[in-house]
């Protein structure tokens, strides 16, 4: 059985809290797999385990969790308000999340990515066409005033 990593947005992903620190995630996934610097202007390493699937990006004096993505493709099922994120289509999952947020219609990219600041919650899909890409392949969460900021 794939292991399940509830997101709670605005509080963290499973046993990965928003706002710890470094150590404090490691002690909860373990060494990980990987650590890279996503941009140049990256002050700190994103972290990454399960293959890449599961990324946490620091930020602040001391490195602390300000954001967490996961993608599909891994031994791991993202479930958010009960639903497994990977494997519900795009059209419920957006209505459903819709009932407890409201979606970032100037969103630039809307179609591909969908926001919900007040959850500080995205979701994205490398096309935006529901036949081409039915399902997402990323989801993330941040700290307060990720997106709402």
């Amino acid at each position: 059985m794939e292991q399940e990593f509830v997101l709670n947005p605005i509080n963290g992903v499973g046993p990965v809290s928003l706002g710890a620190s470094r150590e404090a995630v490691i002690a909860a996934l373990g060494t990980p797999t990987a650590s890279f610097y996503k941009t140049p202007d990256s002050r700190y390493p994103t972290d990454a385990w399960f293959g890449n699937g599961f990324q946490v990006f620091y930020e602040g004096e001391q490195p602390m969790v300000a954001y967490i993505e996961l993608s599909e493709g891994y031994d791991f099922e993202a479930v958010l308000f009960g639903l497994p994120v990977f494997s519900t289509t795009t059209p419920i999952l957006i209505r459903e999340v819709g009932r407890h947020s409201k979606l970032d219609e100037t969103d630039p990219e809307l179609g591909y990515s969908y926001i919900f600041p007040s959850l500080e919650l995205a979701f994205w899909r490398p096309d935006n066409d529901d036949n081409e890409a039915p399902y997402f392949s990323t989801v993330g969460i941040g700290m307060s005033g990720y997106f709402s900021a």
